[in-house]
C-alpha cells in the first residue's frame, strides 16, 4: 500500500496564519523527500530535517479542519518553514546506504542508465545479494545492482522543485518564517 502526502503551504499575516496552497494536487508519492524532511518511508536513509513536529497550534482553520475532517489513520504530520528549506545542504549524503537496491542497465558503448530501486530483486540468486551487501556492487549479464548512499538533491522531484518555488514566491511577500509546509501522511 502506498504512502500519500496531504497538507497546506500556510502564510503569515500579522499574528495569524492562512492557508495558501493545497499540496495534494501538486506532490505526488516520493519516498525520498518524504524520508528527506519529514522520516516517512525513509528507505534512503536520510537523517530527517523536520520529523513528526505534529499540526502547529496556531495552523490555519482550513489546515486544522482538512486534518481533522480527513481520514482517522494520518500519521507523522509535521512542518518546516521556508527558511529551514532554504538551509538545508542539499549535497549533504544519507546517513548509510540506501535500503534499497539501485539497478542500472549497461548500454553498449558502456555507459550506465538508471533503471529502478526495488527493496528485493528475483533475478539475483542468495549469492550475488550476499555479494552485493559486502561489496556493494554487482555486475550481471547487462546490469549492475548497487547498494549507495544518496544526496539530499536526489531527492528532489520536478513536482517538489514547483512547490519550493512557490514557496520562494510567497516568501518575497511574507518573509522565510512567514512560510511553512505543513504535511500529514496516510498508509
Amino acid at each position: 500500500m502506498g504512502c500519500d502526502i496531504y497538507g497546506w503551504v500556510e502564510v503569515k499575516e500579522d499574528e495569524y496564519w492562512f492557508a495558501a496552497i493545497n499540496i495534494r494536487g501538486i506532490l505526488w508519492e516520493n519516498y525520498d523527500m518524504f524520508g528527506c524532511l519529514f522520516g516517512v518511508r525513509n528507505y534512503a536513509m536520510f537523517k530527517p530535517i523536520a520529523q513528526k513536529r505534529g499540526i502547529p497550534e496556531d495552523a490555519s482553520f482550513r489546515t486544522g479542519e482538512d486534518y481533522r475532517e480527513g481520514i482517522t489513520d494520518w500519521h507523522s504530520a509535521s512542518w518546516i518553514t521556508w527558511k529551514e528549506i532554504k538551509e538545508i545542504d542539499w549535497e549533504e549524503e544519507s546517513e548509510t546506504e540506501d535500503s534499497r537496491i539501485h539497478v542500472y542497465e549497461i548500454k553498449d558503448d558502456g555507459s550506465e542508465t538508471f533503471l529502478e530501486k526495488f527493496s528485493w530483486s528475483s533475478e539475483l540468486t542468495e549469492e550475488e545479494y550476499t555479494t552485493l551487501l559486502e561489496n556493494k556492487e554487482v555486475r550481471k549479464e547487462n546490469k549492475i545492482y548497487r547498494m549507495e548512499k544518496l544526496k539530499r538533491k536526489d531527492a528532489i522531484s520536478s513536482d517538489w522543485q514547483l512547490l519550493f518555488e512557490l514557496m520562494e514566491v510567497l516568501a518575497k511577500v511574507y518573509g522565510d518564517e512567514g512560510v511553512r509546509l505543513i504535511v500529514w501522511f496516510d498508509n
